[in-house]
């Protein structure tokens, strides 16, 4: 590796495209999974209540409009997120048969059913909750489906519950929008999202693990276009090129292992080795 060189650090899960923007096909998986909401009535019935009274239905403005103005410009996804967290979704339940009987006429019956939560699946094997933001845009994908109505916070954990890594809001519109990887587990734990070069935790990650690189000296976080983010690191100007090329490595390592980074990036960080001249664009996130 040489100094003032770049690499990517393998951390983080890789970016999804938007449904509807990025041309990700989503089809149901020909397995449905059945849940139990305890509530004998709840099967082939009736949907728990889920504790919003009043609730008619219509998608809530604030995100309506964060929708439409994202629409228009990629730049409001943080708009779209903000209001997300505080609203209420949809998740479909549709009735799934179970047990079929026949009649003294040969006729076929439905005996039994269920009720269950669809998930959609991409080509590549990635699973997607749908979820929606009205009762409107829940029948133009399905008109068959029963709403759940949950908290956002609340769809995002569905979603992990039925091992899907991605919420997927409003699939037949009228503004598809995808949540996964860090944003995802943001919702789920009903937090805001930071980019990772301004969240606290992330930063006080990284700086832990240059701290304990013996061979660093200074170290900044900044912003990235194509990651979430790039480490610039000065090291040691005494090491020789095997030397640099090592701990620089042990860096990448590092971050590649750290449990608060793991969830908290998606594209990764890049590496930016710097010479031990170099003035950083910044102010260092760590100085030994």
């Amino acid at each position: 590796m040489r100094e003032g060189c770049h690499t990517r650090l393998p951390v983080g899960r890789p970016r999804v495209h938007v449904c509807g923007a990025g041309g990700v096909r989503w089809h149901r998986v020909g397995r449905v999974d059945r849940k139990d909401f305890s509530d004998p009535a709840f099967v082939g019935k009736s949907i728990p209540d889920p504790g919003f009274a009043g609730d008619d239905g219509t998608a809530d403005p604030a995100l309506t409009a964060a929708l439409a103005r994202w629409s228009q410009d990629r730049a409001a996804a943080p708009e779209v997120l903000a209001a997300l967290t505080p609203t209420r979704l949809m998740v479909p339940i549709v009735a799934l048969l179970g047990e079929v009987e026949v009649d003294e006429h040969g006729h076929k019956h439905d005996k039994t059913s269920d009720m269950a939560v669809p998930v959609l699946e991409a080509p590549d094997g990635r699973r997607a909750l749908p979820a929606f933001t009205s009762l409107e845009a829940l029948a133009r994908w399905r008109a068959d489906a029963r709403p759940a109505p949950v908290a956002a916070p609340q769809a995002a954990m569905v979603a992990y519950s039925e091992q899907a890594d991605t919420l997927l809001i409003d699939p037949a519109g009228p503004v598809p929008y995808q949540l996964s990887g860090a944003r995802l587990r943001a919702l789920a734990e009903n937090r805001p999202y930071l980019p990772p070069v301004h969240d606290p935790e992330v930063r006080e990650a990284v700086r832990a693990l240059l701290a304990a690189e013996p061979q660093v000296v200074t170290g900044l976080l900044a912003p990235s276009e194509g990651a979430d983010g790039v480490l610039a690191v000065v090291f040691d100007p005494a090491l020789d090129q095997p030397g640099l090329q090592a701990a620089a490595q042990r860096v990448g390592q590092a971050v590649a292992a750290d449990p608060v980074l793991r969830v908290r990036l998606d594209r990764g960080l890049d590496l930016a080795v710097l010479p031990a001249t170099a003035q950083l664009p910044g102010e260092p996130l760590y100085r030994r």
